[in-house]
């Protein structure tokens, strides 16, 4: 991996905002000088992701997880730094620097070759879509005549076509300077396993004789393909049965991770604050098409928990849309107990049997989504529906049953007032009495499992300071801060905040005092190595300060926030106090072992006088 300048780095982080950052993944709104949102790390429904601008940092309550503008793209988009620095330099058309004599400066990470060959690949389909060839015309004869699209559409959403022949793509690529190896992991080719083995002209391509349609991430790369079937669709192709196939899992696609269409919704939710949940690929963009710009899809799978707090991130309300068959209705009963479990209210749709949104769409135009609308089901009126379709006929046995199942899904969502108004509901729509409905609900088992409280960072001292942190009531920052406080942290907060308190402590603490099995503990250490040796440069430095991910994420979260601590001096010296007391009490107990364990009596001599030695030292305290 070459190795970027530093200058370039910092360069980076001077000219680019968190905020521009964490936008395209997170739904900010302003709260003071802070941003917050839904964490792009953890399915919750009350917001606890912050970000500062001030300090170009965010943090996260609900996965304890902070950093700068690399380190979110580190984790949002598992990259390595260096590829983080890539990825924003080149989304902010900020030139990279790489120090000289680096052997492999002028390359790129295996990622961003993965993202240039799928740039590559959708100008190629879509040239092949577009040119005056008899593929060109049949591809786009398809689209017209058999889809009914306008050439226009497939022009904005890039659609393509994979030529029949076996080295097309193959061969373009050649022609540029992408390795063998980003070849053989973009997905698109089948290429060996064993590495050995591993040659261009081994790589096989997966999309022959198919309609190509990109699908792209929230900053709106092409990540990923979906190849339908065509007449062209050659025989000899082992995926010939499939109608649909999709890219296999890469550095760029997860599947269950990634929503067709998510990348344009979310930019039009000021619109719109729902969410159109249909099935298929074609389907968004037919909704597209007629006007309905916020329509997702799933990758040709079940929709995913995962995918769910994709949308929530943006809106707590979706309209599912999806066919109207058994199959559709089998779907939307998965899509409900996740949809409760990411904190999702949802309606249901509902199409005429053996419709498509796209063919009802096509059919009646964007019109008709508002009688849609209006005639919206409930998602306890959509289960009984379904489980229960004869429902003034159904024997109380039935209703039971599909009681029993309403129940488990239910369960899934942790508001009471929302379970309340769904007992209810089905009561009303059973005609069941509600009080034995309500009992049956409490007896019914149980699988809902309540967020567990990360465990604190453990102090065995037992330090019992006064409230350290200014408390606001209902304030959910202060009460974390509580549990984690402990001698250590409250001096590495103090002296990441206050460099001339950091410094003054420098010269009052003795590094022997520190703990160094706990992370602030090693994390203070560190700081206070830097300040001594006058390296220390604030955010710049948490590089050369931290070396864990518990370490990073415990900087960052307090860099991130702000300095709530009432006298910081008295603070200081308690903090202080403390660690010499509890370092003083182990060395002598350490000491009164060491006589038990002798029989030497000069050495009992001279241990019981560094003993009365101890008990004579004064502690330190700074005077301001």
């Amino acid at each position: 991996m070459p190795s970027i300048k530093q200058d370039c780095i910092e360069d980076i982080r001077n000219r680019v905002t968190i905020y521009d950052v964490v936008a395209p993944h997170v739904a900010l709104k302003k709260v003071g000088s802070r941003w917050r949102g839904l964490s792009p790390f953890n399915t919750e429904k009350t917001p606890s992701f912050f970000i500062d601008p001030e300090k170009n940092l965010y943090y996260c309550f609900s996965s304890g997880q902070g950093g700068d503008l690399f380190r979110f793209v580190q984790m949002v988009e598992s990259l390595s730094f260096n590829e983080a620095v890539e990825s924003i330099a080149q989304r902010f058309n900020i030139p990279i620097e790489y120090q000289e004599g680096s052997r492999a400066a002028n390359t790129t990470s295996i990622r961003k070759g993965l993202l240039k060959i799928h740039e590559k690949a959708t100008e190629f389909f879509h040239q092949i879509f577009r040119s005056d060839t008899d593929e060109g015309r049949a591809a786009r004869d398809y689209w017209i005549k058999e889809r009914c699209f306008p050439i226009e559409l497939a022009d904005a959403f890039q659609i393509g076509f994979a030529p029949p022949t076996e080295n097309a793509f193959l061969e373009r690529l050649l022609g540029e300077t992408f390795s063998t190896q980003e070849m053989a992991r973009c997905g698109l080719f089948y290429a060996p396993k064993d590495d050995h083995l591993l040659h261009a002209n081994r790589l096989r391509p997966r999309f022959r004789g198919r309609l190509m349609i990109p699908i792209r991430d929230l900053l709106g790369r092409a990540i990923a393909f979906t190849g339908r079937q065509t007449s062209l669709t050659p025989q000899d192709d082992i995926t010939r049965e499939a109608k649909y196939i999709n890219s296999p899992e890469t550095l760029l696609f997860s599947k269950s991770r990634v929503l067709f269409g998510l990348d344009q919704a979310r930019r039009h939710m000021d619109q719109s604050q729902r969410i159109i949940l249909v099935e298929g690929q074609l389907d968004a963009i037919r909704c597209w098409q007629k006007g309905i710009a916020t329509a997702v899809a799933p990758q040709g799978t079940a929709i995913t928990l995962n995918q769910l707090a994709c949308i929530r991130r943006y809106t707590d309300q979706i309209d599912c849309l999806l066919d109207g068959d058994t199959a559709g209705q089998q779907a939307a009963l998965r899509l409900l107990p996740l949809a409760l479990k990411a904190g999702l209210e949802v309606r249901f749709l509902t199409l005429p049997a053996g419709k498509d949104p796209d063919q009802f769409f096509q059919q009646h135009g964007s019109e008709k989504l508002e009688s849609l609308r209006a005639q919206a089901v409930s998602p306890v009126a959509f289960v009984l529906g379904c489980l229960l379709p004869e429902r003034d006929t159904a024997s109380p046995e039935a209703k039971a049953r599909a009681l029993a199942t309403l129940y488990g899904i239910i369960d899934q969502t942790d508001s009471l007032v929302t379970r309340d108004a769904y007992r209810k509901e089905a009561a009303q729509l059973l005609e069941c009495d509600p009080h034995s409905l309500m009992q049956d609900f409490e007896t019914h088992p149980t699988t809902h499992q309540w967020p567990l409280i990360p465990a604190a960072e453990h102090d065995p001292s037992a330090y019992r300071p006064e409230l350290f942190f200014t408390q606001n009531k209902g304030d959910a920052e202060a009460t974390v801060l509580q549990k984690l406080t402990s001698a250590e942290y409250e001096l590495l907060w103090i002296i990441l905040h206050d460099q001339k308190l950091g410094i003054a402590v420098t010269r009052a603490l003795d590094d022997a005092w520190i703990r160094k099995d706990v992370a602030s503990g090693r994390l203070l250490s560190r700081v206070l190595a830097a300040l001594r040796e006058e390296v220390w440069e604030g955010i710049p430095s948490s590089d050369q300060v931290t070396e864990t991910d518990e370490e990073k994420n415990l900087f960052f979260s307090i860099m991130g926030k702000e300095f709530l601590v009432e006298n910081p001096a008295q603070k200081t010296n308690e903090a202080l106090h403390f660690l010499f007391k509890y370092h003083v009490r182990e060395q002598k107990r350490k000491l009164s072992l060491q006589i038990q364990e002798t029989q030497d009596f000069a050495q009992r001599q001279r241990l019981q006088a560094q003993i009365v030695a101890l008990r004579k030292r004064i502690p330190p305290r700074l005077h301001f």
